[in-house]
């Protein structure tokens, strides 16, 4: 919004203000195991499970991440979250996570966040960050690890 209002020669020290306390907020909570919560401040507390929505905040073009918390997201989702057919919903390691999307509606309505695979924006986000976050640390490409 910032940019926006400086583009249209209107006052924007407001959005920055606003920018900076949200980007400080963003910093501040959520970063304890290397990517994003998925829920802060719940009725239940904070949820660490890893979903694929925060690869947005990796490839948004003012990212309120660090690089080193830009990578650290890109390689969770992707040692994690990435197959050949998109991303997962929920990581499988979690209690919650259901491989397979079918049976009833009921079934399938519990099913639809709790690990099934998207061929959405979300993956093309991931495949579109720049390729200097999609190497590990160890200089080998984080693309094929899951099927």
């Amino acid at each position: 919004m910032a940019r926006f209002a400086r583009h249209l020669g209107k006052p924007h020290q407001e959005y920055e203000a606003m920018a900076e306390r949200a980007k400080y907020q963003f910093l501040a909570s959520g970063m304890k195991t290397g990517y994003c919560y998925d829920v802060l401040d719940s009725a239940d507390g904070d949820d660490s499970a890893l979903r694929p929505n925060q690869i947005f905040a990796v490839s948004l073009p003012e990212s309120p991440l660090t690089p080193a918390q830009q990578r650290g997201v890109v390689e969770a989702c992707g040692r994690t979250l990435l197959t050949s057919y998109g991303l997962r919903s929920l990581a499988p390691d979690h209690p919650q996570y259901q491989g397979k999307y079918g049976g009833n509606q009921y079934q399938r309505d519990g099913a639809y966040h709790q690990g099934t695979v998207w061929g959405w924006s979300g993956t093309i986000r991931f495949l579109s960050t720049p390729a200097r976050l999609q190497k590990s640390r160890t200089g080998s490409s984080i693309f094929g690890t899951n099927g």
